[in-house]
């Protein structure tokens, strides 16, 4: 029996929907707690919402490699637009957590593609919400958080996509009235070959995903 012109219509309708319907984006990861810059929309701040807060992965590993293995502080692009920097569109300066020195914390991520590696965290003492000069890797260089069990600074991701939990401990010696949180993490899940000309999987350049969230630091 072949379909009437009703059947017919309805038939070809769910097949264009089928065709056209968009597919979510491959997302990979965001700082959750404290909220990244474009992910405070999702805690419910009054903030641009970026629907790929999860990708803010340097415009992807070529792109990143083609910046000589270099990325934005926060994820974007080395060689901009800087969304997510000071004086971008993400960066509003809104402080949404106070610690205390030293105070033992956990920080939520929330991985949505897990691709292995590890996290890290670093905080820049910049003191400036607008200035992306002061907010420079080479400040959050200085101050690289410790996790909490003293195993060091990389927390080797679990497996599984859902929140992760990151017990860390901050700096005993630092301050401030305003601090960027760098969350940075480097996956580990892709065949390459490293400087030593091994090859493995998670050897040589990988895909990085970054988010910063504007913090304070009190005695």
């Amino acid at each position: 029996m072949f379909p009437t012109a009703s059947q017919h219509l309805v038939l070809t309708l769910l097949l264009s929907v089928f065709v056209y319907w968009p597919c979510p984006a491959l997302g990979h990861g965001r700082l959750w707690d404290p909220p990244g810059r474009s992910t405070m929309w999702r805690r419910g701040y009054n903030t641009p919402p970026n629907y790929d807060d999860n990708q803010l992965f340097c415009g992807g590993i070529d792109h990143e490699i083609s910046e000589g293995y270099r990325c934005g502080v926060c994820g974007d692009p080395f060689d901009g637009p800087y969304e997510n920097e000071a004086g971008g569109k993400y960066a509003t300066g809104t402080i949404t957590n106070t610690y205390r020195k030293g105070q033992r914390v956990t920080f939520q991520v929330d991985l949505t593609a897990n691709h292995y590696g590890y996290f890290e965290f670093k905080i820049c003492p910049t003191n400036n919400p607008h200035s992306r000069e002061t907010q420079t890797q080479a400040c959050f260089d200085q101050h690289v958080v410790s996790l909490a069990d003293g195993s060091g600074t990389h927390y080797k991701v679990t497996p599984g996509n859902n929140m992760k939990h990151i017990d860390v401990v901050l700096p005993s010696n630092l301050v401030c009235d305003f601090c960027v949180l760098q969350w940075r993490y480097h996956a580990e899940n892709s065949w390459g070959t490293g400087p030593d000309n091994k090859s493995c999987t998670g050897c040589g350049p990988q895909e990085e995903f970054y988010g910063c969230a504007d913090i304070k630091i009190v005695n």
